[in-house]
């Protein structure tokens, strides 16, 4: 398991190598993989698992973000089918 400081440091490093000019804290990323994870398919127990919960209620504060990221997906896309819209 990395170290706190090592967690950092490799984010450091992806964040340079992509060239992005911003600071991400770990705990950014880790929300970040933990909403990929629900975006792609993932149940709430292998989310909870690879963060680290050992309850399944920790892991529940990403579903409002997944539901508002679904939101926002749906109502593009029926802008897109009804009118040729493209919102995001």
């Amino acid at each position: 398991m990395l170290s706190d400081n090592a967690a950092n440091k490799a984010i450091r490093n992806w964040v340079k190598r992509a060239r992005i000019d911003m600071h991400i804290p770990f705990y950014c990323a880790r929300h970040t993989f933990a909403h990929q994870l629900l975006i792609n398919g993932a149940n709430l127990k292998t989310v909870a698992d690879a963060m680290g919960h050992s309850s399944i209620r920790s892991t529940l504060k990403y579903l409002n973000h997944l539901h508002s990221y679904k939101m926002k997906q749906l109502i593009s896309d029926l802008l897109y089918n009804l009118f040729d819209w493209h919102i995001i």
